[in-house]
């Protein structure tokens, strides 16, 4: 069932919301990184596209699904799925010059309270 839009507002809707709101920043800075508006250190802009253009797509449909489906494999999948990518990104730091750059901590800021959401809408959601 999609995520209700009229009607009263429960605090599990709000989480679903933002969610759908944090993919969707985490789908942009991915565009950023993509377009080359932005830079990643020591990596060519092929480099960047290749990675940015995917991962915004990735999140840009996690924000669509979000907004569409309320179903605990949805929430199940995107929660281990984030935390993948989040548990990447700080154990590949090594391989990186710079190890760590503002673009990929500003994605984790928005991606943390994503995660922490897609866990909740995971444990509340019925059936």
């Amino acid at each position: 069932t999609p995520v209700r839009i009229i009607g009263a507002v429960e605090a599990r809707d709000l989480v679903a919301w933002a969610a759908v709101g944090l993919s969707s920043l985490t789908a942009v800075l991915y565009l950023l990184i993509g377009l080359n508006i932005v830079s990643l250190g020591e990596i060519t802009p092929a480099e960047q596209r290749a990675f940015g253009f995917p991962a915004a797509a990735v999140f840009a449909g996690g924000a669509v699904a979000a907004a569409l489906w309320d179903e605990r494999w949805l929430w199940i999948t995107g929660a281990i799925g984030l935390g993948l990518i989040i548990a990447m990104y700080f154990s590949l730091a090594g391989q990186r010059n710079p190890r760590y750059e503002i673009w990929g901590i500003l994605i984790r800021v928005a991606q943390a309270p994503l995660l922490a959401a897609l866990i909740y809408l995971a444990a509340t959601t019925g059936g």
